[in-house]
């Protein structure tokens, strides 16, 4: 059985670490070690922004993203394409999102319907995207595969469309990952990459 030597603080401090996602035991020592060589002046600025993480940050009233003032630093960027609003599950989906070059706004849902979990649509930012939709020219859904977000898709475009009929509604294709063989792929990414093929 392995031991840990740390003091008792230091324990505590591990385990928080590791319970990070992707952070192992291993991983989270390093960390500890790491933070216990930082200048005294990074360690306590560390720790005023941890302790106030709850009571600082708010979300943005518009899309739902983090904020300080209202109105998260997306929304007030003068430079991005109004016209077009990007669907999200969660936060960590627009992180991916901006990599890719995407220079439009977006929403966050909060999750998509889960009856087994019991998210159901009032649970979801849905009434906020549909008054969005009024000063916008195309919807992106970009939400799972599965067939929660499936649920979730053909129940958006219903509700905007019930408002905005004229409005353009796309999703994210899929299909084959950059790179692949054929002969690693699955039926179903096959299958949806043959129905989703483009004219060359």
């Amino acid at each position: 059985m392995e031991k840990n030597i740390f003091p008792e603080n230091l324990k505590i401090l591990q385990e928080l670490v590791s319970s990070f996602p992707g952070i192992g035991k291993k991983n989270a020592v390093r960390i500890v070690l790491h933070l216990l060589n930082l200048p005294d002046e990074n360690q306590k600025k560390l720790g005023e922004i941890i302790s106030s993480l709850n009571s600082d940050i708010s979300y943005c009233k518009t899309c739902h993203y983090f904020s300080f003032d209202g109105i998260c630093p997306i929304c007030s960027d003068t430079k991005r394409d109004n016209n077009i609003i990007c669907v999200v599950e969660n936060y960590s989906d627009i992180f991916a999102l901006e990599s890719s070059g995407f220079n439009g706004n977006y929403h966050i849902l909060g999750g998509v319907i889960s009856p087994l979990q019991g998210i159901g649509t009032d649970d979801l930012n849905i009434s906020s995207l549909i008054s969005r939709c009024t000063s916008s020219k195309e919807i992106i859904l970009a939400l799972g595969l599965g067939t929660e977000g499936e649920i979730t898709m053909h129940y958006l475009v219903d509700e905007i469309r019930k408002e905005y009929p004229n409005i353009k509604i796309s999703r994210l294709a899929y299909g084959l990952p950059a790179g692949a063989n054929l002969e690693y792929c699955d039926a179903k990414t096959l299958h949806a990459a043959i129905n989703n093929r483009t004219t060359l």
